[in-house]
């Protein structure tokens, strides 16, 4: 007999944990968890899920921006503000749905979630998708817990993050990536010349969800990149969506203007990430303190290999010197000196990006995290923690 999930996300696009979670959707539901997403009805997420042919709810929440925007402090204090409308709301609709448990997908949603949870006597799943930098987002991170007892973390790191008192609550599923889509495969020349790329010159791809984020570091890889000799011929290209903050994109934009000249091209986002990566000779990852980065998953999927930074749960998505070369936080000579030697030596990109490819198949296939999620989710709605109503 299966389940039934009302899942809630407030986030206004499809990026990291949302499409996480809509691809997870249709495995789930072969396994016999039947997800229905409540979010805002005007949104890119809602369009996405409804085109996708999953079953979508309206529902008004606080709007955020982005994923990647959700771990700031506005955003976590927004969750202060959850009012009683919108928990009766989300109770509703457990209840009209005849959810058995409820899932916090977005990180802003986690309160209202485990409020509404309690108030339908049902249990509620917090859905741990990145670390929170600010100590007020950890605060209301563990007030949630709390509450519901029970959440999934994308990586040991974020679960770290955890007080020692609440981390029994905690169980580490890591993100999927669909390897039967995500293949190496040579690189479309009109893709390449799409992205900047000349023939013969390598490409340097980095993707990022919002490039004026604090997080994306776009500035450290451009002047990474300004480290490499001028003589190699190489591009980069920076594949995101449009700032949210524009004082800063323009900023980290004028800077690659004036270190890389024409050697960068700013892409805006695309939606044909498959081909992206499939064109790319090397992927450099410009995040610190993220979760697990589906980019750095995908990518290894697609055989190219990877310069990171070692931080948060990047270290868990890759392998360091095996599948990825990292270096230390804003260490912008020696992440430089690693794609010197990727972008100097064919025999190690290709080396690394089969054993990235490898260690995908191994350890992050979707199949593998739907099955966890299933049993887990099953599980909980099971012998989960119902409350009283």
């Amino acid at each position: 007999m299966g389940i039934r999930v009302l899942a809630v996300d407030d986030s206004t696009d499809v990026r990291g944990a949302q499409l996480g979670l809509l691809r997870l959707a249709k495995p789930l539901s072969d396994r016999g968890v039947e997800v229905t997403l409540a979010s805002p009805p005007d949104l890119e997420l809602a369009d996405a899920w409804r085109a996708a042919g999953l079953q979508h709810l309206g529902v008004e929440l606080p709007r955020n921006s982005s994923a990647e925007s959700q771990s700031g402090s506005l955003a976590f204090g927004r969750m202060v503000g959850s009012s009683r409308r919108t928990i009766r709301a989300l109770s509703g609709l457990a209840r009209g749905t005849k959810s058995d448990l409820m899932l916090a997908n977005g990180e802003a949603t986690q309160l209202d979630v485990a409020l509404a949870a309690r108030l339908a006597a049902l249990p509620a799943v917090l859905a741990l998708n990145q670390e929170s930098p600010s100590r007020l987002g950890r605060l209301l991170r563990s007030s949630a817990l709390a509450s519901s007892r029970c959440a999934l973390a994308a990586t040991a790191s974020i679960a770290a993050e955890i007080p020692r008192s609440l981390r029994s609550f905690v169980s580490v599923v890591g993100q999927g990536v669909d390897t039967d889509t995500f293949l190496p495969a040579a690189g479309n020349p009109d893709v390449r010349a799409a992205l900047g790329s000349a023939p013969g010159e390598l490409l340097v791809v980095a993707i990022t969800h919002d490039s004026a984020s604090p997080s994306s570091n776009i500035g450290q890889i451009i002047e990474a990149m300004s480290r490499l000799p001028r003589t190699a011929s190489w591009h980069l290209a920076v594949v995101g969506e449009a700032a949210s903050d524009e004082r800063q994109a323009g900023a980290w934009y004028r800077q690659g203007q004036e270190m890389l000249g024409d050697r960068v091209t700013f892409t805006g986002w695309r939606t044909d990430i498959v081909e992206v990566l499939q064109a790319a000779d090397v992927l450099v990852h410009p995040g610190q303190s993220d979760g697990m980065p589906l980019a750095l998953l995908e990518a290894q999927s697609c055989g190219v290999p990877v310069v990171a930074y070692r931080d948060g749960g990047i270290p868990e998505a890759v392998i360091g010197d095996v599948s990825a070369l990292l270096a230390d936080p804003g260490d912008t000579g020696a992440f430089a000196e690693h794609l010197r030697r990727l972008l100097d030596n064919p025999v190690l990109r290709q080396r690394l990006g089969g054993r990235g490819r490898a260690w995908v198949i191994e350890q992050f296939g979707l199949s593998s995290q739907a099955d966890s999620y299933a049993n887990l989710l099953t599980n909980i709605a099971g012998n989960g923690i119902r409350h009283a109503s």
